[in-house]
């Protein structure tokens, strides 16, 4: 068996887990947009945002959104991206999008903030599988004699045999 046919078929079934994680986000994103409602929000300040350990280190910040709900109450809720502490939007208008059912899940309307998590996961899936697709056919390329050892020749070498 060639050497590198197994490294492609491993490569091309590890992408299959973060293809798994990126649909899956992605159906999540497909089913909050459906049942998600536009509003416009004010950026009102940015709330410190925990790191791997639970602190809040002073590098990350959530933008904390105001906007009305549909019954007319007002919410500040904190957004799903997390981003630098830019003084410069504070007051500024943006879309977003929250589910009626819980007005606590907010997502900025757009690409990024809707669909970036399936993107994150796709990127890696693709390289994955098409890295192990380049290596499927890499031993066949060799020649090799009749009993299976590669011969160092090309197959179809334009120098003649003595």
């Amino acid at each position: 068996m060639r050497k590198s046919y197994p490294i492609a078929v491993v490569l091309m079934i590890l992408a299959l887990v973060p293809a798994w994680v990126g649909f899956a986000a992605f159906i999540e994103a497909r089913g909050f947009e459906a049942r998600a409602v536009e509003a416009t929000g004010t950026i009102t300040r940015y709330q410190g945002y925990p790191g791997l350990k639970g602190r809040i280190t002073g590098r990350s910040f959530v933008p904390m959104v105001l906007f009305e709900l549909e019954e007319g109450v007002w919410a500040e809720v904190a957004a799903n991206l997390a981003s630098k502490n830019d003084a410069a939007k504070i007051g500024s208008e943006v879309p977003v999008l929250y589910d009626p059912a819980g007005a606590d899940h907010v997502r900025f309307a757009g690409f990024y903030s809707l669909y970036g998590a399936a993107a994150y996961f796709a990127v890696p899936a693709v390289l994955l599988f098409l890295f192990g697709f380049y290596l499927l056919p890499m031993g066949a390329r060799a020649p090799r004699d009749s009993r299976g050892r590669m011969t160092g020749r090309p197959p179809h070498s334009t120098q003649r045999e003595a």
